[in-house]
């Protein structure tokens, strides 16, 4: 099982970013593979020499880092009804 998803989701970052050899203007967002190798190296391949994030990998971790979430938003209600 994946434990302390909570924690790896916290240390990724969101960006916004063009492709520098493409003419598309149109920008996009994501994550970059650089930093998303610290957190969570399985999910990051080497693509024609550029390394690139398997998004569809990270879903794992989402959903664990959401019944952690869950869990901690349990407890803390649960303190605040027993007062």
């Amino acid at each position: 099982p994946l434990t302390n998803a909570l924690q790896m989701v916290q240390q990724l970052k969101g960006v916004r970013f063009k492709w520098k050899d493409q003419v598309d203007t149109k920008g996009h967002v994501g994550l970059l593979a650089q930093d998303v190798q610290q957190v969570l190296p399985d999910v990051v391949y080497e693509k024609d020499g550029t390394l690139a994030v398997s998004y569809t990998n990270i879903v794992a971790v989402l959903v664990e880092a959401v019944k952690e979430l869950s869990q901690q938003v349990y407890i803390l209600s649960s303190k605040k009804n027993e007062t």
